[in-house]
């Protein structure tokens, strides 16, 4: 019982350990190559749940666009697991909010990847808090913490809000580079 225990904590601090690596604010860049799905629609469901003592929340997310996975997800529901027990993560999702969102595997679903900077809310057409790259390095952010504006601020990047086909050119034109670059000569 004593080895179960140890193993647990172990296991315990390896995932807070990379969890808290892709918490900063990645750019877009980063957030398109590493996603294992990019995807535009609306939350129908949202439930409470334990799933493996990460997550609280499982969400039915239903696609409208698939801007990098199977295109056959159109009009599909996918599951994601969020409510990270992750400290400083806000992945956090409500019913009726329509969603760009950048996703990694999580076994047989999905989770938000970069946490709450993984998710960018649309309205009107507009896409809400979307990061643009400023000069420099990206610096420490405040206390910690970045799960706040001044957080992505303080890592080099200024919030606008952006019309949803500039997003949408923006990943698509960073999906193409990585597959040029994958190209064999």
């Amino acid at each position: 019982m004593v080895l179960l225990r140890a193993a647990l904590l172990v296991l315990a601090t390896t995932i807070t350990s990379i969890a808290m690596q892709d918490l900063r604010a990645m750019p877009v860049e980063e957030l398109t190559l590493r996603a294992d799905a990019i995807v535009r629609g609306e939350v129908k469901k949202v439930r409470s749940v334990v799933y493996l003592g990460n997550y609280t929340q499982r969400v039915t997310f239903k696609v409208s666009e698939v801007l990098k996975g199977d295109s056959r997800w159109v009009g599909q529901e996918l599951i994601i697991w969020a409510g990270s027990r992750i400290a400083y993560a806000d992945d956090f999702y409500q019913e009726k909010t329509q969603l760009l969102l950048f996703l990694a595997r999580e076994q047989t679903f999905f989770h938000t990847l970069n946490f709450q900077h993984g998710r960018f809310t649309i309205a009107s057409e507009e896409v809400k808090n979307w990061r643009v790259s400023n000069e420099g390095p990206p610096t420490a952010p405040p206390n910690g913490s970045s799960d706040s504006t001044e957080a992505v601020l303080a890592q080099g990047f200024s919030i606008i809000s952006k019309p949803y086909q500039e997003v949408k050119k923006e990943i698509t034109g960073y999906i193409r580079a990585q597959q040029i670059r994958r190209k064999p000569n």
